[in-house]
């Protein structure tokens, strides 16, 4: 009965191991070329400092996969293979990837980090979606694919309104609607 147990327990977790796919986690490769750069895409490429993280998309939903990554030169980061275990080797995932000014304050985890840019008080910001296979499929596992449809992107600081902005707003639409009483 043990043994039967144990070779049933071996199966599962080798089979869970194979149902994982893989990225490479990199905004540079063959046939790409993504930097970050800094407010616009014609202004300077983030440097040290900054850090980035991979996140899987499903239905506008964003997953952190992995860890975050330092940026290795201007522009770019390489945080190497990242296991992704919601989708299957082979299988095609959406991904985007937010980096970040981990400099300001303590935005060292992607949490914060996202908190802090949410609250206009650090640079960060998004890439464009991309879809991609992921690798790791065949006997022996294939090597990770690259993030090969990642575009250009610029971090930012989002504009928060300061609260008397918003009061002069409510006061402009009490006022339409006053006028439109009359």
């Amino acid at each position: 009965m043990k043994k039967s147990i144990i070779a049933l327990a071996l199966v599962v977790a080798s089979v869970s191991a194979i149902g994982q796919g893989t990225i490479n986690f990199a905004n540079a490769g063959a046939g790409f070329n993504a930097p970050v750069s800094l407010d616009t895409l014609a202004g300077a490429k983030v440097s040290a400092g900054y850090m980035a993280q991979l996140a899987l998309d499903v239905g506008g939903s964003l997953t952190p996969i992995g860890t975050a990554t330092s940026f290795v030169a201007p522009g770019y980061f390489n945080g190497g293979t990242v296991v992704v275990s919601q989708v299957a080797p082979g299988a095609s995932g959406t991904f985007r990837v937010f980096a970040w000014d981990s400099t300001a304050g303590a935005a060292t985890s992607y949490a914060a980090a996202l908190t802090a840019w949410n609250s206009g008080l650090t640079h960060g910001g998004w890439s464009a979606p991309v879809t991609v296979p992921t690798g790791g499929a065949g006997v022996p596992a294939g090597p990770p694919l690259a993030l090969s449809g990642l575009q250009p992107w610029a971090v930012t600081i989002v504009p928060v309104p300061e609260p008397s902005t918003i009061a002069l707003g409510i006061l402009g639409v009490g006022a339409l609607l006053l006028r439109r009483r009359k």
